[in-house]
């Protein structure tokens, strides 16, 4: 690199014309110069080692600010290494935040673009590294652009990734919403990935620029582009969390087909990442009872040879299916009551762990003595590794009315609802206890048991049951799920009536950036939603999996519960009509 850059990279007087002499033009562009910290970006910039790879050089940019990134290393690591890509962020900072997430993806892959301000183009070294734009004209109209669009779309055809902020210019005050974010996003980046069919990778910085900068915009958006450079060194010593999302899929985002909606989309998805990095502060309109405290530890194991000689004695054609040294039975209460009492500790112990849980030492109910019980049975290590719990209707109201329901201890529900949805089987206090809840292969054998009783009973055509969304989660994300999934997958009309007895109150959700409502309006499908929960779940967890799967098979949901004796548990009222459910998915 040669020394004459240096000396003129942050230099206006050697950007303006000769007709003036040199002290007339000093005694204008050095106050300036020092007015916007261009001098002290000058000085810094001297002070860089002379080294001309990109990443060594955003490194020392880094390590001379003495700034920290907080970001997920395994995250990081997750970033495809070749492919491709389109990286999407919000833009906080104006530079710092390109820098680090430019240096950040060289760490996994070095074909990387990143679309920036064309102002930067004057240093050297980022030269190979940026697609410059005009940041001015980028926010109105891509005529003054389309060279470099066309060069964009262009290199993630042939495999690139390319680094965007798509506001174009700096989060500043909004207005309408009272808060600092981006401005509206760029269609462009919704036609460049129309165009490319790539996947995307959003990524949040946190953190916004300081007063002076945003009143400066107040006053004029040319004020607070003149503070950037102040804003720039003033990020020394600071930490700054970067949050990198989940891989979109070109599958997923092609739902969005106009551009302006993909750039929303986007956008959503970034700010989702913000509301990560914020914890769970956020006003959520699920309201908080109480948490249960867990007063007596879970009741000691019962001895197997007690649970081995119960279920010895049980008929042959008690057995369902079988699955290696698997087995599912079924049977009532009175055929394994000490059996039965570790079904219900195990309940209690997976409930725990999930957020949930009575308190008790067991979770064991009235309901538990009319209901039938199916479990697996591990003949090998002798023990239950999970079970389901079934409520017949046609029997239950018979023998004890609407009360003997465990549905109605959730929710009010009239004669109608039971006789409109005929003959069904109330499905609940399902658990696979943790140590198997990694392996799919218990609750598919779970599922393959209820499949082979209602074959045995074929009456059965209906399946009803509250379906779960712990505490485990976050607010904001039980507050999607539950807003989106009633608004997209709601139960037929001829359901019945049914009311929640203390009901969810789902006010339009808020998140910085966006507009009310995005979440209904991007949340359309199993999959979205699936991905924007494992987004805002600090574990990337998506829907639960017993919701998911039964959401699947074509189950439709009535209501939401909010179970305040269970730890403020929201219970979905799910129906599965099983006539209504693919062939191929029923029978696999």
């Amino acid at each position: 690199m040669e020394t004459v850059h240096k000396n003129t990279v942050f230099k206006l007087r050697n950007q303006m014309g000769s007709g003036l002499g040199n002290r007339v033009r000093d005694m204008f562009t050095k106050p300036i110069e020092h007015l916007v910290s261009l001098d002290r970006c000058h000085n810094f910039y001297r002070q860089l080692p002379e080294n001309k790879d990109i990443r060594l050089f955003l490194g020392s940019i880094l390590k001379a600010l003495d700034v920290t990134v907080l970001t997920d290393e395994k995250a990081i690591s997750a970033i495809p290494k070749t492919g491709p890509l389109v990286a999407v962020s919000n833009h906080p900072f104006g530079a710092i935040e390109g820098i680090i997430m430019a240096q950040k993806f060289l760490s996994v892959r070095p074909d990387i673009k990143l679309m920036a301000n064309g102002v930067l183009n004057r240093i050297p070294q980022l030269r190979q590294l940026l697609i410059p734009v005009n940041a001015f004209q980028y926010g109105k109209s891509v005529h003054a652009n389309i060279g470099s669009l066309r060069f964009a779309s262009q290199w993630v055809k042939q495999g690139g990734a390319l680094l965007i902020f798509p506001s174009g210019v700096v989060s500043h005050f909004q207005f309408p919403r009272f808060e600092i974010s981006d401005p509206s996003w760029n269609p462009v980046v919704g036609q460049i990935v129309h165009k490319t069919q790539a996947p995307v990778l959003p990524v949040y910085f946190a953190g916004s620029n300081g007063n002076l900068f945003q009143l400066a915009g107040m006053v004029h958006p040319w004020l607070r582009t003149a503070l950037l450079p102040r804003e720039f060194l003033n990020k020394r010593g600071r930490q700054i969390e970067m949050k990198i999302g989940t891989l979109l899929p070109y599958t997923l985002l092609k739902k969005c087909d106009a551009d302006h909606q993909l750039a929303s989309y986007l956008r959503w998805r970034t700010y989702l990442l913000g509301h990560t990095a914020a914890g769970d502060s956020m006003s959520n309109p699920i309201k908080q009872s109480h948490q249960t405290a867990f007063r007596s530890p879970v009741a000691p194991p019962l001895d197997p040879a007690i649970c081995k000689l119960e279920i010895e004695q049980l008929p042959a054609n008690q057995q369902l299916v079988s699955n290696g040294a698997n087995t599912a039975w079924i049977a009532q209460s009175e055929q394994i009551p000490r059996l039965l009492l570790e079904i219900a500790r195990l309940r209690e112990l997976s409930f725990r762990q999930a957020g949930e849980g009575t308190g008790q030492s067991m979770d064991l109910d009235p309901f538990d003595a009319h209901y039938h019980h199916l479990f697996i049975w591990n003949h090998e290590t002798e023990e239950i590794i999970g079970a389901y719990r079934l409520g017949c209707t046609d029997t239950i109201l018979e023998q004890h009315g609407p009360s003997g329901l465990y549905t109605s201890t959730l929710f009010r529900c009239d004669r109608a609802f039971y006789r409109n949805i005929g003959p069904a089987i109330e499905l609940g206090r399902s658990f696979v206890r943790p140590e198997y809840q990694k392996a799919y292969a218990p609750l598919l054998l779970l599922w393959r048991g209820i499949g082979q009783y209602v074959a045995q009973h074929p009456k059965y055509r209906t399946l009803f049951g509250a379906v779960s969304i712990s505490r485990d989660y976050k607010d904001f994300s039980r507050s999607i799920m539950a807003s989106a999934l009633l608004r997209h997958y709601p139960a037929d009309g001829g359901a019945g009536k049914l009311q929640p007895k203390s009901p969810v109150a789902l006010k339009p959700l808020r998140l910085k950036g966006c507009k009310t409502g995005w979440q209904t309006r991007f949340c359309r499908d199993i999959d979205e939603i699936d991905s924007a929960i494992c987004d805002i779940e600090s574990d990337h967890k998506g829907i639960p999996i017993l919701l998911k799967q039964y959401l699947k098979l074509g189950g439709r949901l009535i209501a939401f519960n909010q179970d305040n004796k269970s730890n403020d548990t929201l219970d979905g009222l799910i129906v599965l009509d099983l006539l209504r459910t693919d062939r191929n998915i029923l029978s696999r």
